[in-house]
């Protein structure tokens, strides 16, 4: 299993700021998701969610945020 402390070292991580969430780091990756939409339309658990800023404003990021922990996900990357 890989989980999400595992990907802090790699060197496409190297630029990373981990601004919230230290207790999850621990969390099982199941699955990388991009999101392109301003919903989370999986939702197994474990998924790893990249966003690009594109299809979320920042007035929405909260109701994401929330909507990715009711889905637990793994994390959730700001691009």
């Amino acid at each position: 299993s890989v989980i999400c402390r595992d990907l802090l070292p790699l060197k496409y991580f190297e630029r990373i700021k981990l601004v919230a969430g230290q207790n999850g780091l621990d969390r099982t990756v199941t699955w990388p998701y991009v999101g392109q939409t301003s919903t989370f339309t999986m939702g197994a658990g474990g998924e790893l969610l990249f966003i690009t800023g594109i299809a979320h404003s920042a007035d929405k990021l909260a109701d994401l945020i929330l909507e990715c922990i009711q889905k637990k996900l793994a994390g959730l990357v700001i691009l």
